[in-house]
């Protein structure tokens, strides 16, 4: 949500990635949140392209991708692993690369508030 103000954003491309919709989605992300969404006669950039235009898609794609790689990020509550690993990927939490953005995301939502979005 941080990344586009609860608003869906279209595709950016980002340092030669394309990032899509509510959160940013990269294809790779979303192949490692398991596809949801995806349809057999769908290939992944249409799947991927249109989950993350859509709040709960892109919603469930974050919650199944952060709930995959939290075990990386034992010593960090929910908030925090989740604002990390979204940032930085699977090492998201032992990355300093991520710190700014969880500062960023520390300062702009009270951290119960983050459970909305860990929770199905």
């Amino acid at each position: 949500e941080k990344e586009s103000g609860c608003r869906p954003s279209g595709c950016n491309d980002d340092s030669g990635e394309m990032r899509c919709g509510y959160f940013q989605i990269t294809q790779d992300y979303y192949q490692a949140c398991g596809q949801p969404g995806k349809k057999a006669s769908d290939t992944v950039e249409t799947a991927w392209r249109r989950c993350a235009e859509y709040y709960t898609c892109s919603s469930t794609c974050v919650q199944a991708y952060v709930a995959k790689y939290k075990s990386n990020c034992p010593d960090k509550d929910a908030c925090e692993q989740m604002a990390r690993i979204h940032n930085g990927g699977p090492q998201g939490c032992s990355s300093s690369q991520t710190t700014p953005y969880w500062i960023n995301v520390a300062q702009c939502v009270r951290l119960n508030q983050c459970n909305s979005i860990m929770s199905p």
